[in-house]
């Protein structure tokens, strides 16, 4: 597609929106909800879009300085939420350390 880039961008835009709104209505409905297992699945909700809602920044700025906080994020979410309130939750830092894993390395890469 000539001239992606532009698109990529504003693509990456409507997904950092996306992901702010989602957090900040996870964050008000797990306040406003009185049964504590809703509470809980909401603020878990919430914590999800916290931990991935710098990426879309990262990704169109190509800051790969950040990966390591980008990690940590990632990293923080998996310890909070090993066992969610179904008893599953996605490992945020395996999903990407797997992705990782199956990239063929440049030389001189580790």
């Amino acid at each position: 597609m000539p001239n992606s880039a532009p698109r990529r961008d504003a693509f990456l835009a409507v997904l950092d929106r996306a992901i702010i709104d989602a957090r900040l209505l996870a964050y008000r409905a797990a306040s406003e909800n009185e049964d504590s297992s809703s509470r809980k699945k909401f603020g878990q909700i919430a914590a999800l879009m916290d931990a991935v809602h710098n990426i879309p920044q990262a990704l169109e700025t190509a800051e790969v300085s950040d990966a390591e906080e980008l990690l940590r994020d990632l990293q923080t979410y998996d310890e909070t939420y090993a066992d969610g309130p179904e008893g599953r939750s996605v490992r945020l830092a395996s999903v990407y350390r797997d992705r990782l894993d199956r990239e063929p390395k440049t030389p001189g890469e580790s």
